[in-house]
């Protein structure tokens, strides 16, 4: 049995890929980048080349690769649709019909965050334009032959990794003992990269196919995430300074007044719950990339 992660450098690909090979005896990643192992396949989505990752004829294939930067894709709309939707639906129909059974990343970008915690079923209401992007490549692979049977979406809320972006930042201030601010007015519910990598890997190994949501238990702005993280790693809540993004003047793209996403369907077929706030901090703290 081989699984492909496509994207298989990116946060979630790396770890994806790391944890699959305890399941299975082959694993092969994608990467735009130059290829040094046996194990990795060259391949681009922007330029549609495809062919290294079409040769592997996967068992089960996760599609990670996307552009997720929502300002780059807004600028640039015709090449992160390409990337987004045109190549990895390309993709996906192609891996398909050779019978591998595909798993889509996602996003709540796909809601307008203004319904609290909207469930698999609940209709597209993307107002940027990744959520449009992510609708769209949702919509197209349904209508893939045989989707029914060989493709699974799963849509994710805030990721978070120690080793990366906010919440890095965050635990390197907090541990240092420097001044560390943090949006008061910008929300999130976060998850642990180890709660969808184990997700996923369920999906994959199950062969689930349709809509499913990971998401965190809580929603709350980054300011009170950094305080309560502070709390949990025994430093000073005192060094987070709560500021307003529009104060900064920074360019904030998606602010859901409700980023959590609903999970009926995922519980009822995984028995996943929403992951605790606690758990999170906990991933943070005993798993560094």
């Amino acid at each position: 049995m081989t699984w492909l992660v496509v994207g298989g450098d990116g946060l979630i690909g790396r770890r994806l890929a790391s944890d699959a090979r305890r399941r299975v005896d082959s694993v092969v990643v994608s990467s735009r980048r130059p290829c040094q192992h046996s194990w990795q396949v060259f391949a681009d989505l922007a330029s549609g080349d495809i062919r290294a990752i079409t040769a592997t004829v996967p068992d089960v294939a996760f599609l990670c690769a996307a552009m997720t930067n929502m300002q780059a894709c807004r600028e640039n709309p015709e090449l992160s649709y390409r990337i987004n939707v045109t190549e990895t639906v390309n993709l996906a129909a192609k891996l398909v019909k050779q019978g591998a059974f595909v798993v889509f990343l996602s996003s709540n970008t796909v809601f307008d965050g203004l319904v609290a915690r909207p469930n698999e079923d609940e209709p597209h209401k993307p107002l940027s334009e990744y959520g449009l992007q992510k609708a769209s490549a949702e919509q197209q692979l349904l209508a893939i032959p045989g989707a029914n049977e060989h493709i699974a979406i799963v849509r994710l809320s805030k990721v978070l990794s120690p080793d990366a972006g906010i919440a890095a930042e965050f635990l390197h201030r907090l541990r240092a003992y420097e001044s560390c601010p943090a949006f008061e007015d910008l929300n999130m519910a976060p998850i642990s990269l180890s709660y969808v990598v184990n997700g996923l890997l369920e999906i994959g190994a199950r062969k689930l196919s349709g809509l499913f949501h990971f998401s965190g238990a809580e929603e709350l702005s980054y300011a009170e995430f950094a305080f309560r993280l502070a709390r949990h790693i025994t430093s000073d809540p005192d060094l987070v300074k709560a500021v307003s993004f529009r104060s900064a003047r920074v360019n904030v793209i998606f602010n859901p007044k409700f980023p959590a996403l609903g999970m009926k369907r995922t519980r009822e077929l995984l028995c996943i719950e929403p992951e605790p706030l606690r758990q999170v901090f906990e991933d943070l703290v005993q798993n560094p990339e």
